[in-house]
């Protein structure tokens, strides 16, 4: 959780850095445009991260006494 705020935090500081008075409707619609043409990369995105190798996660064995 706290690497998700931490990222959104980067991006947001970057954005207002780079344009201090930007207009939010003007980048929501310019979102929906791309959201709307270019959905497909999201099947592409997805499909790679399912066939990208997981790393195995090893548990101890616990030692009878």
């Amino acid at each position: 959780m706290r690497k998700r705020i931490g990222i959104v935090l980067i991006i947001s500081g970057a954005i207002l850095l780079i344009r201090p008075n930007f207009d939010f409707a003007q980048y929501m619609m310019a979102l929906n445009y791309y959201a709307v043409h270019y959905w497909p990369v999201g099947f592409i995105l997805i499909g790679g991260l399912l066939i990208w190798p997981q790393k195995q996660v090893h548990h101890k064995k616990r030692k009878k006494t």
